[in-house]
């Protein structure tokens, strides 16, 4: 079983409603990969009880993550209604990112923690420009916009994917030998 291969069973396991733990005790044995890369690849699908639980809040994401592809798609109008129409193209290229962010938190893909990361450094980049001018509702909108794409990316993040510890269990046999075993226990 090649990696994609396991993805895509993985993927295909847990969409059948089978928790985190049912999912890698199946694959971990067929796994060529380490029991740690495993655990990783089955803990970067929600589980279909945590999506329907959180679906509300991600659809709060992708209403956040719209409006920023469509201020991002404004300024690029403006933009171009300043410097000419051969500046069309940069119309796409402002909101790239975040059309690509809008597919995979459509998707339950593992994107939430760097919705989170990018957008606060954007916005930690930005601090010095707001904090040197006065402060119009353009400016209120966006940073409200902005601290609550950081909290709801965040926050959708760690209950998706609640991860993974490494536990180690020592048996003793009959014989008195200690027999030690990592055992892969998913936060569900």
């Amino acid at each position: 079983m090649t990696k994609k291969e396991l993805h895509k069973a993985v993927k295909q396991s847990i969409l059948s409603g089978k928790t985190k733990q049912e999912t890698f005790d199946n694959f971990k044995e067929e796994s060529p990969l380490s029991y740690e890369e495993t655990a990783r690849i089955v803990d970067s699908y929600p589980t279909l009880e945590s999506r329907e639980e959180y679906k509300s809040i991600n659809m709060i994401l992708i209403i956040l993550l719209s409006i920023t592809v469509l201020s991002k798609l404004l300024l690029g109008v403006l933009f171009m209604e300043e410097n000419g129409m051969r500046f069309f193209p940069v119309l796409f290229i402002f909101p790239i990112l975040n059309i690509i962010f809008l597919y995979y938190v459509a998707t339950y893909n593992n994107v939430y923690k760097w919705i989170a990361i990018l957008t606060g450094i954007g916005f930690l980049r930005s601090l010095p420009d707001i904090i040197g001018n006065p402060v119009d509702i353009f400016t209120i909108i966006d940073i409200a916009l902005t601290i609550g794409l950081i909290i709801v990316s965040a926050y959708l993040h760690i209950k998706l994917f609640p991860g993974y510890k490494m536990v180690v269990n020592r048996e003793t046999d009959n014989e008195g030998k200690i027999k030690i075993t990592r055992v892969v226990k998913f936060e569900e």
